[in-house]
């Protein structure tokens, strides 16, 4: 049974302080990746909108950014949440002069992964994986000059 991803409903915010007035435009862009065989027999690997996909499917979800204003935009911070049927690949996230942190409890907290731990079946904390994510924060350590853009990442398999 194929499953169609919403990808409507993927939360990608941006939040900068100084930013806001430089228009910093951002786009949301799920993909998956198809190997097709071309006319000399190699394996090309292309990136195609992830508009259907099936369970155990991996998804890239690319979050571009550009400052469209005239000054260089400075403390920009992406959240991305995780979708709710989706878990995240261990180790995927990365982002050119990004750090990245991960939260457990729906947004509300961030940390590094060795940080983060969550409660066992047991009722005993346990040190949180990527299936327990459902966010990903991407902040930019260097301001984005005027007019200039960049790309944060990871990627999720459909349950």
């Amino acid at each position: 049974m194929r499953r169609l991803l919403p990808v409507i409903g993927i939360l990608a915010s941006l939040a900068a302080a100084p930013a806001f007035a430089n228009r910093i435009e951002v786009q949301n862009i799920p993909e998956k990746e198809v190997v097709t065989t071309n006319a000399q027999g190699e394996k090309v690997v292309t990136r195609v909108p992830a508009t259907r996909v099936v369970p155990g499917e991996e998804v890239i979800y690319t979050i571009r950014y550009k400052n469209a204003g005239d000054k260089a935009a400075e403390n920009i911070v992406v959240t991305s949440a995780v979708p709710e049927q989706m878990t995240y690949r261990d180790g995927t996230a990365e982002g050119a002069g990004a750090t990245v942190l991960f939260s457990v409890d729906d947004g509300r907290t961030f940390g590094p992964w060795n940080t983060l731990f969550v409660k066992g079946p047991d009722g005993k904390d346990r040190q949180a994986t990527a299936e327990d994510y459902t966010h990903i924060r991407f902040i930019l350590t260097t301001p984005v000059p005027a007019e200039t853009a960049g790309a944060v990442s990871y990627r999720a398999v459909l349950n």
